[in-house]
């Protein structure tokens, strides 16, 4: 005995080795090959969806520096049809809840974004969520908030979109929109009912725009005049 191995251990080992290499071969095989598919699967199933939501738009102020359009945050649902796990459940839901949203969807199986309700009231967003099986998420939209109803006329409005559709809002629309923000939407957890929100693309703020109103006169008159 000289401490060496023999020829016929050192064939064993080589064999042992050999056949642990060629296991680790084979399951690479059937996961790429064999059960490609389903992983490809899994990943669409975990990965929902890309969005994009407009930003805050520039603030509109008068001749003074006061504000008479500004933002505020609002809950819209959301869901993506080609991904629901919980079908009947959400019909059901969106049945008793969103009628709309329900013939939407019905017609849209296969979308891979739809709204179900945007801009809701908290009582809204409380019944969704208290009802929610996991298929919708609810994201932060901007909405805009006006000061003074007197000015309406002349500031004009935005669309559910964020977009100036008449007045100030309109004409300035292409400094006040901003650059909006795009998010891909992933399930994560064990069961996947989180939703998290990865930015794709970043986006920027409206430019704030002053008036030469004077908020004061301007309401003088409206009260004189209604």
């Amino acid at each position: 005995m000289n401490g060496r191995l023999s020829k016929p251990r050192i064939v064993c080992i080589a064999l042992i080795i050999l056949g642990y290499y060629l296991a680790i071969i084979a399951n690479l095989c059937i996961m790429q090959i064999i059960q490609g598919d389903f992983f490809l699967s899994l990943r669409h199933m975990q990965t929902l969806t890309t969005i994009t939501i407009p930003p805050a738009r520039g603030s509109i102020y008068d001749r003074n520096g006061e504000p008479l359009a500004l933002n505020r945050e609002a809950k819209s649902a959301c869901i993506v049809p080609a991904t629901v796990r919980q079908r009947e459940a959400l019909e059901q839901l969106l049945q008793d809840e969103a009628p709309a949203a329900y013939e939407r969807f019905m017609a849209n199986r296969t979308a891979r974004f739809l709204y179900v309700k945007r801009h809701m009231t908290p009582e809204e967003e409380a019944r969704l969520s208290e009802k929610n099986t996991g298929d919708i998420f609810f994201i932060t939209e901007p909405i805009r908030w006006y000061v003074s109803p007197s000015l309406c006329s002349t500031l004009g409005i935005t669309n559910t979109d964020h977009q100036g559709t008449a007045g100030l809002e309109l004409l300035y629309n292409d400094d006040l929109a901003g650059t909006p923000a795009t998010y891909l939407l992933s399930r994560t957890g064990a069961r996947g009912r989180t939703i998290a929100r990865t930015v794709i693309k970043e986006g920027s703020a409206g430019k704030s725009l002053q008036t030469t109103i004077d908020t004061t006169l301007q309401e003088i008159a409206f009260e004189e005049l209604s």
